[in-house]
């Protein structure tokens, strides 16, 4: 069975291993600051699969040079968290005054 590296919630990874019949999609997820954070948001994204035990992988997806978000710009990290037939992406900033705001494309893939 195959494994990833996820992140475990508190800082540290986490091996998991994955089963056949992994979905995997791309998205634009538009996100919110979290308790009035500037370096903090989540969105949602919908993904039929998903379940609260499902395990979620989330990276930067392609960006164009429209988009106000952009992997070589913005030092943020990525945390999802699955609910049942979407989840919420967590976007968090590694600089303390960023504003973290807008629409991030991303890809993920559920196990």
């Amino acid at each position: 069975m195959p494994k990833v590296l996820q992140h475990d919630g508190n800082g540290g990874l986490a091996e998991i291993s994955v089963a056949t019949g992994v979905q995997t999609g791309t998205a634009v997820v538009t996100v919110t600051s979290v308790g009035g954070s500037r370096s903090r948001a989540s969105g949602t994204v919908t993904a039929a699969s998903c379940t609260p035990a499902s395990v979620v992988f989330v990276t930067w997806g392609p960006v164009t040079n429209a988009d106000q978000n952009d992997p070589e710009l913005d030092d943020v990290s990525f945390f999802a968290v699955p609910g049942t037939g979407s989840f919420t992406l967590n976007v968090t900033s590694e600089d303390p005054f960023a504003v973290v705001q807008g629409a991030y494309r991303i890809n993920y893939m559920i196990g």
